[in-house]
């Protein structure tokens, strides 16, 4: 069975592993660009097409620990604009 791998209790396909798909193979690029396609390929046409900064918004927020008041401080915009991209990207 392709991309299956089997533990003493459980059996998880490769496609339902999400980020842990990362560290199976930390020399395959493809995998990567794989893997932001899929998790963030929607949020990245969407900011290109609709010139949105959702996909900065997301990074400031994860490297804030997801902390509203610290992205509104980092990315100098009010916590309620942080607050509604957030909505947006979920």
């Amino acid at each position: 069975m392709a991309g299956c791998c089997f533990t003493s209790d459980s059996f998880h396909c490769y496609n339902q592993l999400g980020l842990y798909q990362l560290f199976s193979d930390l020399n395959q690029t493809p995998l990567y660009e794989s893997f932001i396609e899929n998790q963030l390929g929607v949020l990245i046409r969407y900011d290109a097409d609709n010139h949105t900064q959702l996909v900065e918004t997301l990074s400031l927020y994860l490297q804030n620990n997801c902390n509203i008041l610290h992205t509104a401080d980092a990315a100098y915009t009010h916590r309620n604009t942080i607050k509604y991209r957030i909505t947006r990207i979920e």
